[in-house]
């Protein structure tokens, strides 16, 4: 569904049998799709048999629906809404996915930042935010890039002056996990003690988190994620471990999309978040 998002809007729908609900919302997604003429697609995944992907993916409440463009997430809404309101979602997704749409140009900046271009990223967020101020999606990628350049405490400042329905709205999940990660990071001399503490006792949890949250820090995800998986299938407490926690935000943080995540999906499929 990823990589079919690269060429059409993708709407995942994720389900389980047992949700009257889902029943219902699923035949009228594929009714709209269908209506759209192949602008955009949708997919069904049962929650039950991908336990993984929906930790990955913070789900809740079923049904959720989410609106994958580039291989990002660009929306979301749950639970059963009104039939306007669904037909309103499709519409605003097909018509802002147009080229030069804002859909569009939050998945180009959401890919920039999967690359690397933290500056790319966020000259393309602060285009969206100027030409729809008050987009939420728009400013929370701003800070997740301004976090990225190392303006941390820049955005905690910006944060905090938002309102707390918006502070706390879906689109900054992100944020706050990013920063969470952040804090537990220390300087590169925590980080160093941190490495050989693990050195010495690998089984030293305290030490794996800390070591995790520093390679983070410093740019290392690849690292960071090798660390917590590490103990994946010799410790059978480790799918309830602070480990496993850790890694679910470093996993919100880069996203789906992201090379690490997806190499980290492809070495533990299905089992990895479950």
């Amino acid at each position: 569904m990823i990589e079919a998002s690269h060429r059409t809007p993708v709407l995942v729908d994720f389900h389980a049998d047992w949700c009257p609900p889902c029943r219902v919302l699923a035949p009228f997604l594929e009714t709209m799709a269908n209506r759209k003429k192949g602008r955009v697609r949708v997919a069904h995944v049962a929650v039950d048999d991908n336990e993984g992907l929906a930790g990955l993916l913070g789900l809740h409440t079923l049904p959720t629906v989410i609106a994958f463009l580039n291989g990002q997430e660009v929306d979301r809404f749950v639970g059963l809404q009104p039939v306007d309101t669904v037909v309103a979602f499709v519409r605003g997704l097909v018509a802002r996915c147009c080229p030069g749409g804002l859909y569009s140009e939050l998945a180009r900046a959401e890919t920039a930042l999967v690359a690397g271009d933290a500056a790319g990223a966020l000259a393309l967020f602060e285009g969206v935010w100027r030409r729809e101020p008050g987009s939420l999606p728009a400013l929370a990628g701003i800070f997740r890039a301004r976090i990225t350049q190392g303006e941390v405490e820049a955005v905690r400042g910006a944060l905090a002056l938002l309102d707390e329905d918006d502070r706390w709205a879906e689109p900054f999940r992100r944020v706050h996990a990013f920063l969470e990660i952040l804090a537990g990071a220390g300087s590169e001399e925590t980080l160093s003690g941190a490495l050989d503490r693990l050195h010495r006792d690998p089984a030293d949890r305290e030490a794996r988190r800390d070591a995790a949250c520093g390679l983070f820090a410093r740019g290392d995800a690849a690292g960071a994620v090798d660390l917590l998986i590490e103990p994946f299938g010799a410790d059978p407490a480790w799918s309830a471990s602070a480990e496993q926690t850790l890694l679910l935000k470093v996993a919100d943080v880069l996203g789906p999309a992201n090379p690490v995540i997806r190499e980290a999906w492809q070495r533990f499929p299905r089992r990895l978040f479950s």
